[in-house]
């Protein structure tokens, strides 16, 4: 495979054009449809059933929602005294939802493990034999589709998908602990990474080189209209992370970050503007949640990331807001996460502010933490529910 590094002194006079971090971003070529309203679904998921809520994606046919949920069990080899049993739910509209049944699994795919596009979805998870993707194009009949080179009992880390296919991406070796019983706090030096182009049969795994990868930072990846970007948490002082860029999922180039720093939580496109969040517990200064955002030019940040407005809920200093995840929608930027202890909701136009959607008036109170899933017609937010009931999910109105 070969790795291209692209050229440093290009980045640096796109960043002098920026002009720094008070650089305007572009404008938005696709005008925001009306914000959305957010109405409280009754899923009918038994409240023992995805219990913890790992990932979801929506596609053609609907969504599809990942966790699991704990049954009690003698200590194992880890003193782990619980299993884990994998749950996989679908729904055609966000409000009435399915069990899907996948043969085979035993765990699912450490960070992102759901992906949609168009008329398939897919599971990323684990079998005894070694790493598979579950793909399915009505939600209820699976096949799995195994990954060569895996190890028995490997989940691997994520897996996107887009009009240039799906891919998967892992660390060079299983995951300590995740994966195996084995203790291993040795860093990685690079990533393993699988590619269909049908999403029905994957090749791979192909090695790329990435020193230094953080064995406590999950690797990522997102797909995008021209192709995918793989970002990870290194031990460099400078930045801290790696992102990788590929339009086919095979070749892969190495991009300079420029003045982004600390861990990527999510990435996302909205036109031609690209869009992450970083985590402010792996950057020195950053109180609250920085929004990166790049057009033609370098990333600019903006730390205006609204709190929410009194009388609302949850109304809380920058550093009590969470933001880990982002998707684009209909004209409109969503973030997820946690605001001071309940589901935290924000929406941008434009990526240079945020503005918290209430959360007394949407019940976001109810959920510990929440994620935004999208298809074409719908967006749904789901959350594990703050007092241990059911899964808590809402609509787009």
């Amino acid at each position: 495979m070969r790795l291209i590094r692209l050229p440093v002194a290009v980045l640096t006079i796109a960043l002098a054009a920026a002009c720094g971090t008070d650089a305007a971003p572009p404008p938005p070529t696709t005008p925001a449809a009306p914000a959305p309203r957010w109405v409280a679904a009754s899923p009918g998921i038994p409240p023992d059933r995805l219990t913890s809520l790992e990932g979801g994606a929506g596609w053609d046919r609907g969504f599809v929602l990942a966790g699991h949920h704990l049954v009690p069990a003698a200590p194992n080899s880890r003193g782990q005294v619980n299993d884990l049993v994998s749950d996989v739910y679908t729904s055609p509209d966000g409000g009435t939802w399915a069990p899907a049944a996948l043969d085979g699994i035993r765990q699912l795919g450490h960070q992102t493990p759901v992906a949609g596009h168009r008329g398939t979805a897919y599971v990323l998870g684990a079998t005894t034999s070694g790493a598979a993707v579950w793909r399915s194009e009505d939600g209820v009949s699976w096949s799995a589709l195994p990954l060569a080179g895996s190890e028995p009992g490997e989940a691997l880390s994520a897996v996107a998908a887009g009009p240039r296919g799906v891919v998967v991406v892992g660390f060079d070796r299983p995951m300590a602990v995740l994966d195996t019983d084995r203790i291993d706090n040795r860093d990685h030096d690079g990533l393993r990474v699988w590619h269909s182009t049908d999403g029905k049969t994957f090749t791979g795994p192909d090695a790329i080189d990435a020193p230094g990868l953080r064995s406590g930072y999950l690797p990522d990846v997102t797909a995008t209209a021209d192709g995918f970007t793989v970002f990870g948490v290194t031990g460099d002082p400078d930045s801290g992370t790696t992102m990788l860029s590929s339009a086919d999922g095979t070749e892969w180039t190495t991009d300079d970050p420029g003045p982004v720093r600390g861990r990527v939580l999510s990435l996302t496109r909205k036109d031609d503007l690209t869009v992450l969040f970083t985590d402010p517990t792996t950057t020195d200064g950053d109180l609250g949640p920085t929004a990166w955002r790049r057009g033609t030019g370098d990333w600019t940040a903006s730390h205006d990331v609204t709190v929410g407005v009194l009388p609302d809920a949850n109304v809380d200093k920058p550093e009590a807001q969470r933001i880990r995840q982002v998707t684009a929608w209909r004209g409109w930027l969503i973030a997820t996460g946690s605001s001071s202890g309940g589901g935290g909701v924000w929406l941008s136009s434009d990526a240079a502010r945020w503005e918290r959607v209430p959360v007394k008036q949407n019940g976001f109170g109810t959920a510990g933490s929440l994620s935004a899933f999208t298809n074409n017609t719908t967006a749904l937010l789901a959350g594990d529910a703050s007092d241990g009931g059911p899964l808590r999910i809402w609509t787009s109105a």
